[in-house]
């Protein structure tokens, strides 16, 4: 569309009229068949088959006001080079609370406010449930030290009764030496030995010397 300028203001009823003479000259939209990236728009399309590219009125090529991409002939409308138009159709964007190029928008606004209290909220509550989460994690550990404790104070009770009531156990580590072992401090080869002391008398133990191996074998270490 023509712009043009008197006394420092766009003349819109001048545009119209210019534009009415080309529409009756034949000169109307292009269809968007036949694009190309190296043809300024507006283009039409009725299928409505192209992705909006989005761009200032003042930096698009050939812009000639908000168009309809339904309709083959230019529209006439009045339009402000700072809104945002598709490069392609030249149809006006649609604003709206989570896209939009307006500063003070009121929607954005009460977006972001709504965003900001929410973030509050998740704070607080996470602040709670961490407070009570150290708190039932510091019973859970007293509770822990007690029953520990306890447990302690009853076995050490039980054998200082055994130790009261029954002698400890005369343990023969050589034949010139034995040590006093109380039942539950013996090992397992300790108690073996205890209740089988002739066990190396049996038959798999080699008894007789000129048997044993002194030469021709291997040390794997």
């Amino acid at each position: 569309m023509d712009i043009i300028i008197q006394n420092g203001k766009i003349n819109f009823d001048e545009m119209k009229k210019k534009h009415n003479e080309k529409n009756e000259e034949g000169k109307l939209k292009k269809d968007f068949k036949d694009f190309n990236m190296n043809c300024c728009g507006p283009y039409y399309d009725l299928m409505n088959s192209h992705l909006h590219v989005w761009r200032k009125a003042s930096l698009i090529t050939n812009f000639q006001g908000p168009q309809d991409y339904k309709k083959i002939q230019l529209d006439n409308k009045p339009w402000n080079k700072d809104d945002v138009y598709c490069s392609i159709c030249h149809i006006k964007v649609k604003a709206n609370c989570s896209f939009s190029y307006l500063k003070n928008d009121k929607k954005i606004k009460k977006y972001r406010e709504n965003r900001e209290n929410l973030k509050k909220e998740n704070i607080n509550y996470l602040q709670k449930w961490t407070f009570f989460y150290n708190r039932l994690t510091d019973r859970v550990n007293i509770v822990n030290k007690i029953k520990t404790k306890k447990f302690k104070i009853v076995n050490n009770y039980y054998k200082l009764v055994y130790k009261l009531l029954y002698k400890p156990i005369m343990y023969e580590i050589s034949v010139k030496e034995t040590k006093l072992i109380y039942p539950w401090e013996l090992t397992p080869y300790q108690s073996f030995k205890l209740e089988n002391p002739n066990y190396k008398n049996s038959v798999i133990f080699n008894q007789n010397d000129d048997k044993i191996i002194t030469t021709n074998y291997l040390m794997i270490e």
